[in-house]
């Protein structure tokens, strides 16, 4: 996840296309529910699609920000 998007697992029967807007709820620490649009269909990694974040506050992306730093994946120099 960075602050621009993420990537969303999904089940099977779920199909989610290009330009899709899609409404994912979040606790940033507190319940959020954050506009994603569907900017990958496929993943290598697991079944699901890329997502970038869409209409975030300044607050939420501060949140975000600090989300990542906390349980971000470890650099890898």
């Amino acid at each position: 996840m960075t602050v621009l998007g993420c990537a969303i697992q999904i089940k099977d029967k779920i199909k989610a296309e290009l330009g899709q807007v899609i409404l994912i709820r979040f606790w940033m620490p507190q319940d959020r529910i954050l506009k994603v649009e569907v900017v990958h269909k496929r993943l290598k990694a697991m079944q699901g699609f890329g997502a970038k974040f869409v209409d975030l506050t300044d607050e939420e992306k501060e949140t975000l920000e600090q989300l990542i730093q906390l349980f971000g994946e470890p650099d890898s120099k």
